[in-house]
């Protein structure tokens, strides 16, 4: 899915730049060898934690279709540094805000995916809303200290 996005995105936007964080073994995958010679897209692989803050840092939305989702550090990086995702209503999604604090598409909606980030690129001022909103539910559902006294009171309850 991602592939068919990125690239009916390009067709549409030339100029939009698309950078991908992916392992170099594989970008050979279908959907991503065709975008492998695009100028639009600057692919990253092996970044440092800095390196990744600073690209999320430059993004304007984490475009991240996926056919399945548990934990998830991509979508939790988005988040806390509020930065829209762009993804799909699979898995544990919705349990990081997905259709309550941004919005996501059915799995291979591909035209839905496509609106949805035309929106993010036209409308500056919903896309930071949304942003801030990301960043507003990571602070309060998903920091270090509150993630911790979960775990800390669920083995409490477990070995009584």
């Amino acid at each position: 899915m991602f592939g068919r996005v990125a690239q009916a995105l390009i067709r549409r936007y030339p100029d939009l730049c698309i950078d991908c964080l992916v392992p170099e073994s594989r970008r050979g995958e279908p959907g991503l060898s065709e975008l492998r010679q695009s100028p639009s897209i600057r692919w990253h692989a092996g970044l440092s934690e800095e390196q990744i803050r600073e690209l999320y840092g430059n993004a304007s939305a984490l475009l991240l279709p996926m056919n399945d989702s548990g934990a998830n550090t991509a979508v939790v990086t988005a988040l806390a540094m509020g930065l829209p995702v762009i993804t799909t209503d699979t898995g544990g999604i919705r349990d990081y805000g997905g259709n309550s604090v941004f919005p996501v598409v059915p799995n291979d909606a591909d035209q839905e995916m496509i609106d949805l980030t035309l929106k993010y690129l036209a409308d500056d001022h919903w896309r930071a809303q949304v942003g801030a909103e990301c960043r507003s539910f990571a602070e309060r559902n998903l920091a270090w200290p509150i993630v911790a006294r979960q775990h800390v009171e669920f083995y409490e309850k477990v070995s009584q």
